[in-house]
């Protein structure tokens, strides 16, 4: 039998305690329910049925429990096949110029954490796309359309960005160490906080550049033929260690200590560096990465010598510093 339960009072009984009758068929309706489950109650049919639902529900959570792992591999096979189509379409679009599903391939795979060190991004247009933070270390975006992107933080170290669209981005703190912007537009760009050492800006165009005061570094920049640049960009640049050449020779407000016209023994230094660098780090280069012996350069490569010296310095400086990422063309090549 059922669990016993305590008989309720008649209608008769319940209906005397009631003075009025507004409530009447409420009150009724309450009573017969009361009645009903009264005698439900009593089956054991139904007890049994209850207990055989709260098994389902432990069964159930059991069951949920035990395939965790499953829909964990599930999860993370779905992640990986979203990003190898990320992949797929940023490999296919290799060479054509436009979107080719680019723009949200980056998104999907920045979002998810995944590296885009050295990703070919050139020719693409992925204008507005937001990358904050990113690491596009060695990445090609030559001619690349990505005017008023969100790059704040990115490291673009090592990059080839040559006649890259990069107006009205926000550039705040991207790390330009060494990247090629030969031909760059950063119209109205702001570039607070940015590090320009060793980078190459020939020719880039620099009208309305936003705090360009507020550069961190412009050690070793070659500022060579920057066109539009803000009234006392130049000699604010060349005092903070750029250089420039003006068709005669390198123009520098710190010229190499290395020797008297930043040649010769500036190269001769470069080499020991770059030999040094290999010796220390063996399996980050290849035997080709160690230098050849140097020579003299003739006087009408002073300029471009000086300019190679200064950026070899800064090579060898911030692959000291990042030791784990070198790639085996950062070692500067023998002049």
């Amino acid at each position: 039998m059922g669990d016993e339960r305590e008989r309720p009072v008649s209608w008769k009984a319940c209906r005397a305690k009631v003075g009025g009758t507004g409530f009447v068929p409420f009150l009724w309706f309450e009573n017969r329910c009361e009645w009903l489950s009264y005698f439900l109650g009593r089956w054991a049919f139904l007890n049994v049925l209850e207990y055989v639902g709260k098994l389902s529900l432990v069964g159930v959570g059991l069951l949920w429990l035990l395939e965790i792992p499953e829909r964990k591999q599930a999860a993370e096979d779905q992640r990986k096949a979203k990003h190898y189509q990320a992949w797929q379409a940023i490999n296919l679009a290799h060479g054509l110029v436009g979107n080719c599903g680019r723009y949200d391939a980056l998104l999907d795979l920045h979002q998810d954490g995944v590296s885009l060190v050295g990703v070919n991004l050139a020719g693409a247009v992925i204008n507005g796309i937001s990358l904050t933070n990113v690491d596009l270390y060695h990445a090609d975006i030559s001619d690349t359309l990505i005017s008023g992107a969100d790059l704040r933080r990115a490291n673009l170290a090592f990059a080839k960005a040559e006649r890259a669209e990069l107006a009205g981005a926000k550039l705040q703190n991207v790390d330009f160490t060494l990247a090629d912007l030969t031909g760059a537009s950063l119209v109205g760009a702001d570039v607070t906080g940015a590090n320009f050492d060793g980078a190459i800006l020939a020719k880039a165009e620099l009208r309305d550049l936003k705090n360009w005061q507020s550069i961190a570094s412009m050690n070793g920049a070659d500022i060579t033929g920057v066109r539009d640049a803000p009234k006392e960009f130049v000699e604010w640049a060349l005092k903070k260690g750029a250089i420039a050449d003006d068709g005669k020779g390198t123009t520098s407000k710190t010229p190499d200590s290395g020797s008297k016209n930043g040649s010769g023994k500036g190269q001769t230094g470069r080499d020991q560096v770059k030999n040094k660098y290999v010796k220390d780090h063996p399996g980050l280069a290849f035997t080709n990465d160690i230098a050849a012996p140097a020579t003299q350069p003739d006087s009408g490569s002073q300029a471009n010598s000086k300019a190679n010296s200064a950026r070899d310095k800064i090579r060898a400086q911030y692959l000291n510093r990042n030791t784990s990422r070198a790639f085996t063309n950062d070692l500067a090549p023998p002049h």
